[in-house]
């Protein structure tokens, strides 16, 4: 699964409620950093 396929798909589940972001990951890498998110099943 590419990146912006995995982005988009946690962006819906973030507007339906299912997911809730924790926080940032900081890896040392230029770019954006990865979020961190909490899914509720």
């Amino acid at each position: 699964m590419r990146q912006r396929t995995a982005r988009r798909i946690l962006k819906r589940l973030e507007r339906a409620g299912a997911a809730v972001p924790t926080g940032i990951r900081q890896e040392g890498q230029t770019g954006r950093p990865p979020i961190v998110y909490r899914v509720r099943l």
